[in-house]
């Protein structure tokens, strides 16, 4: 997933053009959805310091295009949000030991949230 052929670098990529990015796409007119375009991208995105998983599902695009432009769309949005200065985004190293948040204040979890 991290070897990413240029011709299928669309989708949620597009929300990390100078970051580090694994990602599978997948698309297909659905026969259910008379023939409109099922488009999906599912990525781990490393964006400013930031690693993140995201997946943008969608369907009924009227052509691949639009469903992929949509994707894309929704996919910077969200990145845009997760990684902004005091998003509150509870954080986790790769080594599952909690981050401190990017504002220095220390995350809290709601009660009853576990691990």
């Amino acid at each position: 997933m991290s070897s990413v052929e240029p011709s299928q670098a669309w989708g949620v990529s597009a929300a990390a053009p100078k970051g580090e990015v694994a990602l599978k796409n997948g698309w297909l007119p659905a026969e259910v959805h008379d023939g409109l375009w099922t488009v999906n991208s599912v990525g781990r995105l490393v964006v400013r310091g930031h690693e993140l998983l995201i997946a943008v599902l969608s369907e009924r695009s009227p052509a691949m295009g639009n469903g992929v432009a949509t994707v894309e769309r929704m996919a910077r949005l969200a990145v845009r949000t997760l990684v902004r200065a005091g998003a509150g985004v509870e954080a986790r190293r790769p080594d599952g030991v909690e981050a401190q948040r990017p504002d220095g204040v220390e995350a809290q979890r709601p009660e009853g949230v576990g691990v």
